[in-house]
């Protein structure tokens, strides 16, 4: 590959001349026209193609024009012939609206709705994979469905993002321009951790160590953006802007057409690379030292995670639940492992609080849950209620208790030992029929699991 990029050099240069750029991926090239009308710019383009022609003919290499794509970028289609076609022998194209160049769709309006778009009928497919894979009560484990994520559903989701994504107070930023991808991620998690759909995601990203997409999209650009401090290009880019902006003004002089007025906006918001190249620079100096420029961009994004969790989880609010009233920590995933499914779901559902039990049902308006009271007369039943106080399923509490190591609510869904205890003895009980084919399947398997006899052997 390094080799054939050596040999195609040549060509670039040639084609990085007057209105026209050339750029390549190993064995694709884009050829750019810029100017002040499409006719123009395709006169030009031919002029260019001319040139890949002529290279190819004393280099030994062909061209494939049944595969060209051609398109006018221009914020104004109304001003210019968007029908403009280049006259080039092999090619019977016409101008298309969206060109996807190295796994990025680009519009002729070079907006990024499309690639958004795309990406995200592409995540809800590899969503629906996930679906089939893991359910509430079965399938995958906690780790593998969130290893299944974060190594597969999110590189789709945010392949390109250092280019596309604007930060917050840069140009293009909108809150509603990722906002589909991050109902991707919500779906995901739901999955992941077997939570209803009422769950508030705040408490599903901790829950599953998973950050919000914005935060880890932001992580994303400042690690692009400190690996092109590191080799520079801006000043190229400067250099290519005042070049093209030199070359239309000679344009515009030569065919004595009116100079354009320029509109600046002293409020105008700064570029998104301005922003991003000050940001990036701040986030390496100001980091603690030890530590390289990729590990301290993930200290920052974590921290900045960490204090939208804790105002959240700070809120005065009544009877918050474990998931919310738990300190942050990034090792909770941690105590889910060795849970089988449903126990894993059933995890969520108690310390969420967010579960098939007549408190929450009554609060979320359920018809047939006129009441929150427990069938033993309790005034609420909750998960509280149900693993600690009521007398209605006593049995083998104690037993679950001395597993679990603590008679504390805090300690018993807070910890790995108790955790387990706990949901085991839930599910024993049969108190929620959406674990009753689950419950069934794991008394099975313990009454057909081997036993020892007296030799010693297994039968």
């Amino acid at each position: 590959m390094i080799l054939f990029l050596f040999f195609a050099s040549n060509l670039l240069e040639e084609l990085n001349q007057g209105s026209t750029t050339a750029c390549r991926f190993v064995d694709d090239t884009h050829l750019s026209a810029f100017g002040t009308s499409t006719e123009d710019n395709c006169r030009a383009l031919e002029a260019a193609h001319e040139k890949c022609a002529t290279w190819a003919r004393t280099h030994g290499a062909t061209f494939a024009p049944e595969k060209y794509h051609l398109m006018h970028l221009t914020r104004r289609p109304k001003k210019h012939n968007m029908a403009a076609v280049v006259t080039i022998p092999g090619f019977q194209g016409k101008p298309c609206a969206e060109i996807k160049i190295l796994g990025v769709q680009v519009d002729s309006k070079l907006r990024w709705g499309p690639h958004i778009k795309l990406t995200y009928e592409k995540a809800m497919q590899q969503t629906n994979t996930l679906t089939r894979l893991v359910n509430s009560t079965w399938g995958a484990s906690f780790a593998r469905a969130r290893h299944i994520y974060t190594a597969v559903v999110r590189p789709k989701i945010t392949y390109g993002c250092s280019i596309w994504h604007s930060l917050e107070g840069t140009l293009g930023y909108t809150k509603s321009k990722i906002r589909k991808l991050e109902k991707v991620q919500n779906q995901c998690l739901r999955r992941i951790t077997g939570a209803y759909k009422t769950t508030n995601i705040r408490v599903l990203e901790h829950e599953a160590a998973v950050p919000p997409l914005r935060n880890h999209m932001d992580g994303l650009a400042f690690s692009y953006t400190r690996r092109h401090n590191i080799s520079n290009p801006h000043p190229a880019v400067i250099e290519g802007c005042v070049r093209v902006e030199r070359i239309l003004k000679q344009s515009q002089t030569v065919q004595k057409r009116p100079r354009l007025r320029q509109q600046t906006n002293p409020f105008s918001l700064p570029t998104r690379g301005e922003v991003l190249r000050q940001k990036a620079t701040a986030i390496l100096q100001e980091a603690p030292g030890g530590k390289n420029g990729q590990a301290r961009i993930r200290a920052t994004m974590q921290e900045r995670w960490q204090g939208s969790w804790n105002s959240y989880a700070y809120e005065v609010k009544r009877d918050k639940p474990i998931a919310q009233d738990t300190l942050w920590d990034s090792k909770v995933p941690r105590i889910r492992l060795g849970l089988t499914r449903p126990e894993t779901t059933l995890a969520t559902l108690l310390r969420t609080e967010n579960i098939g039990l007549n408190d929450f049902l009554h609060k979320r308006n359920v018809p047939g849950f006129s009441s929150p009271a427990c069938t033993c007369g309790a005034r609420r039943q909750t998960s509280k209620h149900i693993l600690l106080f009521c007398p209605e399923q006593a049995e083998g509490r104690r037993q679950m208790l001395h597993r679990a190591g603590t008679t504390d609510y805090r300690n018993l869904l807070n910890t790995k030992r108790g955790l387990k205890a706990a949901t085991s003895w839930f599910l024993g009980r049969g108190i929620l029929s959406q674990f009753t084919i689950a419950r069934e399947m794991a008394e099975e398997a313990t009454n057909h699991a081997p036993i020892s006899n007296e030799a010693g052997t297994r039968e």
